[in-house]
């Protein structure tokens, strides 16, 4: 009778000890949700200094890495240096006071045209040069947001005009330089009319 309470004593052991490795084996494959945790957080202790370029998920997201933040991103955007995201995807990088643009800075639209220069209380405003998005630029004094006052306008196909300009360029007159000649002309609703 001893012998038989072993034996049944025995299996029963036998069985809870496999239960107990199976439970292991069965973990292992699927870790707890405390398991999973544990694992993601020492992934994401890997900071973005440590990334190189060669980053699989770095590449992959090409120019728009920070294109979810929206912001005030890096530095001080209120009374300093600082980069500033718009929600339309427009950038600038530049000095701040009193929560505005101010200062030296510059501007990339979403549409690829930049500014770089300066800003008062928030306007494009002084020296400045604007980049449009089909090649052409102008370089020249900015008042309140606006093109007004002499500055250059260099066409992308190689063209310069140097004269004064108001209405945010609208309207204006100088002298162009095209192919070494030179003519007088005039700007009239953002057309250029020569003599």
């Amino acid at each position: 009778m001893l012998l038989k309470q072993f034996n049944i004593f025995l299996t029963i052991f036998i069985l809870l000890g496999a239960i107990n490795c199976k439970s292991k084996d069965t973990q292992t494959q699927n870790p707890s949700v405390e398991d999973k945790e544990a694992s993601d957080t020492n992934s994401e202790n890997r900071s973005y200094s440590d990334m190189s370029s060669a980053d699989p998920d770095e590449k992959s997201k090409g120019p728009n890495l920070k294109s979810s933040m929206k912001g005030c991103i890096k530095g001080d955007c209120v009374n300093g240096f600082g980069v500033y995201v718009y929600e339309n995807g427009d950038t600038y990088t530049g000095n701040f006071k009193d929560d505005m643009r101010n200062g030296e800075g510059g501007f990339i639209y979403s549409d690829g045209e930049t500014f770089k220069g300066n800003y008062l209380k928030d306007f494009r405003d002084g020296k400045g040069i604007y980049t449009f998005s089909n090649g052409d630029k102008f370089a020249g004094d900015f008042k309140n947001g606006e093109i007004t006052g002499p500055g250059v306008y260099t066409f992308k196909n190689g063209k310069v005009l140097t004269g004064n300009f108001t209405g945010n360029g609208s309207t204006g007159s100088g002298t162009l330089v095209d192919n070494g000649k030179t003519r007088n002309c005039k700007i009239e609703n953002r057309k250029l009319i020569c003599e």
